[in-house]
């Protein structure tokens, strides 16, 4: 299932002077204002996610190589941004077999909801969000993921599927031959790996 959300609205910031009764100093900001003083609490989602595929461990890292998507409206809407979050870093680590996944999320400043601003819009909730969109499973506990590691590799493709590409990739150790093949989920045989 994908999220299909309305277009962004117009938020408050409330300051802690305001919230102690001194005078206002309430300031209107819209989504759209990306003003130089870096102000704006939207972020290009297309920019700050990033998928990484995993085989081992020592592969959930942030600077392991990974990618970012090209789109990203089926889960962050229309806009293809992320509310509520300055300095937003979004990893997520996809088993490569089965796809289970790890989100990392991190950031510099989250906008919060108050007493002071109720009404106004709160932060996304990318984990929710990213849940909704990925059948196979996501969990926000790095621990948890790293525990069923050897349980996902354990995982046996069925014979069959589409190949779409073959090819041989040099290592420190020789060479590995690899081959990419598609597969449809839904498949007699794939719930050896859809139902790990």
């Amino acid at each position: 299932m994908f999220v299909r959300r309305k277009p962004l609205c117009a938020s408050t910031i409330v300051t802690t002077m305001e919230a102690e009764g001194a005078q206002p100093t309430k300031k209107q900001k819209t989504d759209n204002d990306t003003s130089a003083s870096g102000d704006s609490f939207e972020c290009p989602a297309n920019e700050c996610v990033t998928f990484h595929l995993v085989r081992t461990a020592a592969d959930v890292d942030v600077n392991a190589p990974g990618f970012h998507p090209e789109f990203t409206h089926q889960v962050f809407g229309e806009h293809e941004t992320i509310y509520g979050y300055k300095g937003l870093q979004v990893h997520v680590y996809f088993h490569h077999l089965t796809f289970h996944a790890y989100v990392d999320i991190q950031y510099t400043e989250k906008l919060r909801s108050s007493l002071f601003n109720r009404g106004a819009r709160e932060a996304d909730d990318v984990p929710a969000l990213l849940k909704e969109a990925m059948p196979a499973g996501l969990t926000e506990n790095k621990s948890e993921f790293l525990s069923m590691l050897p349980q996902l590799s354990a995982a046996k493709l069925p014979e069959g599927g589409q190949v779409i590409l073959e090819g041989t990739q040099e290592t420190p150790g020789g060479s590995e031959e690899w081959t990419l093949v598609r597969f449809n989920l839904g498949a007699a045989g794939m719930e050896t790996v859809r139902d790990v």
